[in-house]
């Protein structure tokens, strides 16, 4: 009796000779083919419901993360407005500390 991947007169050494290894061949519209095409059905509806989920989240988080820079935007212009005013009346200020300078020499 040989051993599965032993040299056999006259045959190449291989494991699919006696079969081991590589898949296994179905019979197309088989019961076994019907039941792997339904198998490979329910995993990728399981895979398609997985990629929709995380895309869902995904842009429920940048939603919010456009949210939150949009508060930061408006927050900084706030502070760029007050900057502005403040920096007016500052120059406002130092004009007439100027002016009053000159007139009392």
């Amino acid at each position: 009796m040989p051993v599965p991947g032993s040299v056999v007169q006259g045959f190449p050494q291989t494991s699919m000779l006696f079969g081991h290894g590589g898949r296994k061949r179905i019979i197309e519209g088989s019961e076994e083919d019907l039941r792997r095409k339904e198998r490979k059905k329910i995993r990728n509806r399981a895979s398609a419901a997985r990629s929709r989920e995380k895309k869902m989240e995904r842009t429920k988080f940048l939603e919010e993360k456009v949210e939150e820079l949009r508060e930061e935007n408006a927050q900084m212009e706030r502070l760029v407005k007050l900057i502005i005013t403040g920096s007016s009346s500052l120059k406002f200020i130092f004009r007439e500390n100027e002016r009053s300078k000159c007139i009392k020499k």
